[in-house]
């Protein structure tokens, strides 16, 4: 018994693992973990380390160096005529520095282009991560939305076959026909077709999840509604009000304004190097040779290390001026290209405008569209439960065809389900127009 239970207790573990409960806000914290997000955020560690790089610029360049030589040669002795082998050794040491006296603001201009592109790819970041959350959004409310209609479609299952257990007592009664009898049998297997069509979607809408936010098909996610608001109202905010909200908080106007700056900043840049750029440099150096000697008392005496060292010490500084003399016009030309490529920005931008623009008023259509079908499938369903009563009662009384009755109970099955599905078709419109109010997915 002892080993029974600890099996069963293993088993409801095991289980409990397997399924993991998730919100919708969870569900969006999971998917940013999305490799597509991750390629952005590593563009973007990549740029700030060219950021860092263009900064070094504004520091003096300093670099030293040594070289160290050995010569080995063979001489003849003027006055023995014998053979000499003579080695020598050398040392050079030196260090030199430049630094960017005056350049126009290039390199300035450069790290604020850096900086300016820095944001950029942080905003593209955000459209990418807007993207990801959209469509696990729809992932989730499909979920929701399949697990909802498996509901109804195994209600309406149960309820066939409380149906279909009576009728067989009708029928073995001999109160109503055997075609009857295979009518009801027939819609049964139907409402059973459309339950298993109902889970296969079920699945389908799971694995999508799952892809999205990176848990493997095995993974047992379960969508939970809380915090969701699954009523249906008005739309408190108005089409120009909510394209206004967009246009400031969208990161896709962002995006756009951050491109127009870099433009504008590269175009100050080729300007620049129109001017003369003036370097200051400098260097210090010293030789060392085994074979440098002095004179002294009319002997030749080896110079020693430290002597050379300090004798042999020399340094010179200086500016340097490079400007451009040939083909100046070139800097005229990439210019002008600047120009055309920041008013191909501005169309972009408003371009932008107008999609965004279509995408909201067709969002916010759809919605107060829905507002109206919901309201008049509410009083069809309630005209419908009535009906169904009356022809369930007329043709159990001998009063009302069967095919009537029957008809009358499929148009109720197919109301109830698209009762069902309005909820949730609400629920994404609703936050696609939260969306272009705040610019983020909340």
């Amino acid at each position: 018994m002892r080993i029974i239970l600890l099996i069963w207790l293993v088993y409801l573990s095991v289980s409990a693992q397997a399924q993991t409960k998730l919100s919708l806000a969870e569900v969006w914290q999971k998917a940013l973990q999305n490799p597509q997000i991750q390629v952005k955020i590593s563009e973007t560690e990549q740029a700030k380390i060219d950021l860092r790089i263009s900064e070094r610029l504004l520091l003096p360049n300093i670099s030293g160096q040594y070289n160290n030589t050995f010569n080995v040669g063979r001489s003849i002795d003027p006055f023995t005529n014998a053979f000499l082998t003579q080695s020598i050794l050398g040392n050079n040491y030196g260090m030199s520095a430049n630094y960017t006296v005056f350049d126009n603001r290039q390199i300035k201009n450069q790290i604020a282009a850096n900086e300016l592109y820095v944001k950029f790819l942080g905003q593209a970041q955000k459209i990418t991560e807007n993207e990801i959350k959209y469509q696990t959004l729809l992932a989730f409310s499909e979920v929701l939305l399949a697990e909802e209609q498996v509901k109804t479609a195994q209600a309406l299952v149960n309820a066939a076959n409380e149906n279909l257990a009576y009728y067989k007592k009708l029928y073995a009664a001999d109160r109503i026909r055997y075609s009857a009898l295979l009518s009801l049998q027939a819609d049964e297997l139907r409402l059973q077709t459309d339950l298993a069509q109902a889970i296969a979607a079920k699945k389908q809408a799971k694995l999508k999840l799952n892809r999205l936010i990176g848990e493997s098909s095995e993974k047992e996610i379960i969508p939970v509604d809380k915090g969701i608001n699954l009523s249906i109202k008005p739309y408190a905010y108005s089409i120009d009000k909510l394209v206004e909200e967009a246009t400031m908080n969208l990161p896709d106007f962002e995006n756009l304004k951050l491109q127009k700056l870099i433009k504008a900043k590269e175009s100050e840049i080729i300007m620049a190097q129109k001017w003369p750029t003036v370097l200051a440099f400098s260097n210090i150096g010293t030789t060392y040779s085994s074979a440098a000697r002095s004179v002294e008392n009319q002997e030749l005496v080896k110079i020693n290390y430290p002597n050379q060292f300090g004798q042999n010490l020399n340094m010179n500084i200086g500016l340097s001026v490079r400007f451009p003399i040939f083909n100046i016009s070139n800097y005229q030309q990439k210019r002008q290209k600047n120009k055309v490529e920041l008013k191909k920005l501005n169309l972009q931008t408003e371009i932008k405008k107008l999609e965004i623009r279509g995408m909201i008023e067709d969002t916010y259509t759809q919605l107060h569209a829905l507002l109206k079908r919901e309201r008049l499938m509410k009083e069809r369903l309630a005209v419908l439960e009535t009906l169904e009563k009356i022809n369930k009662k007329g043709f159990e009384e001998g009063r009302v065809e069967f095919s009537e009755y029957l008809q009358t109970k499929r148009d109720l099955e197919q109301a109830q389900l698209q009762t069902n599905t309005l909820k949730y078709q609400y629920f994404v419109l609703e936050k696609q127009l939260d969306f272009y109010k705040n610019g983020i997915w909340q």
